[in-house]
């Protein structure tokens, strides 16, 4: 749960995903990251056009695949320690 992340800044949310994706990523100085899933969605987009697959599920599915950038490696590490995650070295 992401309330367990001290460091993660949680905007108000609109409930349109794809504007809270954006302002969540920036909010957290993830403007990079935004600018990535940005260029996924819509490569997603033209993959579901040739496959005739559902381009809203696509879009949505670029935009969220990195949405745990904004927490930080140590969290995500402590995270799984604390919860008794098995932690591969690689």
């Amino acid at each position: 749960m992401l309330i367990n992340f001290l460091s993660i800044i949680l905007p108000a949310f609109s409930g349109d995903t794809i504007s809270d994706v954006k302002v969540l990523l920036t909010s957290n100085n993830k403007q990079k990251t935004y600018e990535h899933v940005k260029a996924v969605a819509l490569m997603s987009i033209k993959i579901a056009e040739q496959y005739d697959l559902d381009k809203s599920i696509c879009e949505l599915s670029g935009y969220l695949h990195d949405i745990s950038a904004i927490i930080a490696p140590q969290d995500m590490l402590s995270n799984a320690i604390a919860n008794g995650w098995h932690i591969d070295e690689a």
